[in-house]
């Protein structure tokens, strides 16, 4: 990976793999801390954490082991960091399987099995995002919009590329546009509005499920 484009590269230990009904599947890790480094803040401190109504940040991960073989390859999202006297902790939400499981789910017997990790930050149409410009733009000051789902979802109806993949899902042959883009997941979601997925788990669930990832699947098989 370019250097100005790597959001995190360590070492980390796989603490807990966790798969639940609310959350679905995501695992909790230590990121591996120099004595230098005790009073500094969780490098993930910058990003944003998922909650209800807002998007966590999306990455592009690699974990690899120490074989130097790929374990995991695929995206994920920033669920939330924690630091203090326990050291640096990272829950990421991670993408299942090809066959629908955990990827992480073997590894759970597994006494803390360690990876070195690689990560690089995903914008909303999927491009990786530049760090160092980040920081130029994040210490500049400026009002910050809080970044709602409904927000993320306005900007991925404005996608060519999404409005294609809605035409290769639907498979009816016609060209979409944002309007009919933005009414069929309206629909599809069960929604009056946008604003619906940053007050209702049970619709900001079924869009990660049912469209957000099979969507950044579709995109990733794509392009390459």
């Amino acid at each position: 990976m370019t250097k100005g484009i790597v959001a995190f590269a360590g070492e980390v230990t796989l603490e807990k793999v966790i798969w639940d009904n609310v959350w679905g599947q995501y695992i909790f890790l230590k990121l591996a801390q120099q004595k230098s480094e005790i009073k500094i803040a969780n490098p993930f401190k910058k990003f944003t954490k998922m909650r209800k109504g807002k998007v966590g940040t999306r990455f592009h991960a690699v974990f690899s082991l120490s074989s130097g073989d790929i374990f995991y390859d695929d995206e994920c999202m920033l669920k939330n960091w924690s630091d203090g006297s326990a050291g640096w902790g990272l829950h990421l939400w991670v993408s299942p399987d090809k066959d629908g499981f955990h990827p992480f789910m073997d590894q759970s017997s597994t006494e803390k099995p360690e990876f070195g990790l690689a990560m690089v930050e995903l914008d909303d149409d999927n491009s990786v995002i530049d760090q160092d410009k980040r920081d130029r733009v994040e210490a500049a000051p400026k009002t910050r919009r809080q970044r709602t789902l409904s927000n993320y979802v306005a900007q991925l109806c404005r996608s060519s590329v999404f409005q294609e993949w809605v035409g290769w899902k639907v498979d009816d042959g016609k060209r979409w546009e944002e309007p009919e883009v933005a009414c069929w997941l309206r629909n599809y979601l069960g929604i009056q509005s946008r604003s619906e997925l940053d007050t209702d788990r049970r619709v900001a669930d079924q869009f990660h499920a049912d469209i957000r990832k099979p969507f950044a699947k579709w995109n990733s098989l794509r392009n390459s």
